[in-house]
């Protein structure tokens, strides 16, 4: 399966390169068909899970950065990858970590996602971001609140409260940044 896995990026990127559409919707099919079959035979876990996810985030950005040469939407495939990338990356790091490292993983995962929005200025991986973070906050006080070691239980928490007033704070700047920008486009309108 890891072959495959990866092989279809390399498959994906000679299909952008020679701007064949067929080769490129051939690879999106075949890459879901492995992805569902290696989800129902072997769950999630391990290397190959891990690798799902980030062949899926690459996937998803090199169709969005190479969309101009192919003649087709990619936009649907886009979101297809970004939604296994969703799905594998915290199902694969529940599965392959001890439960007290989980919700710290995830908490990376969404700072992950958060930046990569920022950095790239997509919104799909802010949502991403949400998501995520909403998953590990449920984790956190279904499991944590219950089955953790004390230490483990604070290094968690404090964790989580790190992510969220970072995170407050980050969109707090930019949404107070793109109002001064509104105010001086409407003052140089008027």
């Amino acid at each position: 399966y890891i072959y495959l896995i990866w092989f279809s990026l390399f498959s994906l990127a000679t299909a952008i390169w020679y701007q064949s559409k067929f080769i490129v919707a051939a690879n999106f099919l075949i890459f879901l068909l492995v992805f569902a079959r290696y989800s129902a035979v072997a769950g999630f876990a391990g290397m190959i899970s891990i690798s799902l996810g980030v062949v899926a985030l690459i996937s998803a950005r090199l169709l969005n950065w190479q969309k101009d040469r192919l003649t087709i939407q990619t936009e649907l495939m886009r979101n297809a990858y970004l939604f296994v990338a969703l799905v594998s990356l915290p199902f694969t790091l529940w599965k392959s970590l001890p439960g007290h490292f989980v919700g710290m993983s995830w908490l990376g995962l969404t700072v992950l996602y958060y930046g990569m929005g920022l950095l790239l200025k997509n919104g799909k991986y802010r949502w991403m971001g949400h998501f995520t973070l909403l998953a590990t906050i449920l984790f956190i006080l279904i499991y944590a609140t219950t089955g953790f070691e004390p230490t483990y239980r604070i290094l968690t928490f404090v964790m989580l409260g790190l992510v969220l007033i970072g995170l407050s704070i980050l969109f707090k700047y930019f949404h107070s940044k793109m109002d001064s920008e509104k105010q001086q486009l409407n003052e140089t309108n008027t």
